[in-house]
Formats: C-alpha cells, structure tokens, sequence
C-alpha cells in the first residue's frame, strides 16, 4: 500500500498520545498542521481511506498496513464544510439490528467545524487490524459486530473518509481512547465526535 506513509507508528508505554508544546500557535510546527480537534496528528499514522481499504484491487491486501496489536485510531473527514446526510444507511444488520439512526439524530449530531467524526480503540487478539477491518466491512453491508460509529454512514461521502491509527499498548488502549475524546470536547464545548454516541 502506499497509501500509509506513517505505517504502524509506535509509542512508547504511556505514550501513544503526544502533545504539541511548541511556542506560538500550538497547532502549528514548521508550517505542518499537528493539532487537529485538540489531537495531535502527527503520532497517528497518515491513514487510509474506507474506500481503498473496502474496494481493493487485485492481489493487494488493504489492510496490510494495519498492525496486529492494541491501540487507537480515528475516523477523519477532510472535506470541508456541512455534509450531505444519507436518510438510510446501508451499512450492516448485525443481529438483525438495522443500522439507520433516525434522520433528526443524524443532524443534530454533527459537529460544525470538526475534521476527527470518530474515534475508537483496537484490543482483540488481532488488535488494530481486526478492528479497523470490521469497521470498513460493516460500512460496506456486511453483519459483522461493528456498530459503534453507525452515524458515519448516514454520510455522503463515508467512503472519502480516511482512518488513522496509532500503536499503544494493551494495557493503555481505553485511557487513550478517553483522553483523545477528552480532547475533543475541549475543543468542542463536551461535544463528542459525529460517531461516538453515548450510552
């Protein structure tokens, strides 16, 4: 693939969330964007798209790329401005469940002014991978344990959307998925991303 240009990046313990403490405005170091919705970017590998990674060509394995082990990634939505939202989504029916959110759900979600619409944790026994996987097969109809981040495919344009991870160990993976959240809301007044809904 070559498409990852930061493929299976890799903190230390602890340490799979970095923080821009440059002077001047944080979110800029060397004229390259590093904080996105209150998260640095630069740790995270530069990602894939849903896309590549459900429409392969033949012979490439689109998930190559994605390591086998624990950690966090995000959902990031480069286009700018509002999206279009889809009534129906057509994502999967895993146990029978329908996939849709009802449309006043789907709007009134959605976060003005966000790039990161979701953010999730990888931590089976084929980690990120395995996760990541099940995320894109879900979106494309199958009825595989995916649910969360169901909102993303009420999107138009979900398949443009790029996944980006990054390595962290096991032990660390729901700390750092609640800090990147954390982030966020900082950001965004407690809101969560479009994806992320509360239970």
């Amino acid at each position: 693939m070559t498409s990852v240009t930061a493929a299976n990046r890799t903190m230390g313990p602890q340490q799979c969330i970095l923080v821009s403490t440059g002077s001047g405005d944080p979110r800029y170091e060397g004229g390259v964007m590093r904080i996105v919705d209150g998260i640095d970017l630069n740790s995270f590998a530069t990602g894939i798209s849903i896309k590549m990674l459900g429409t392969p060509r033949w012979g490439d394995d689109p998930f190559g790329d994605v390591p086998t082990v624990s950690g966090v990634y995000v959902v990031v939505r480069e286009a700018a401005g509002a999206p279009t939202f889809l009534r129906d989504s057509g994502a999967g029916q895993f146990k029978g469940l329908a996939p849709s959110y009802p449309e006043e759900i789907v709007k009134a979600a959605w976060v003005p002014n966000a790039t990161v619409v979701y953010i999730g944790k990888g931590a089976g026994r084929n980690g990120l991978r395995q996760r990541v996987q099940q995320l894109v097969s879900f979106a494309y109809g199958a009825n595989v344990g995916h649910r969360g981040g169901r909102l993303l495919w009420h999107l138009s344009d979900w398949e443009d959307l790029l996944v980006r991870w990054v390595e962290c160990p096991g032990e660390s993976v729901d700390a750092a998925k609640a800090d990147l959240i954390k982030r966020f809301q900082r950001e965004h007044g407690d809101t969560l991303p479009y994806a992320n809904r509360r239970q």
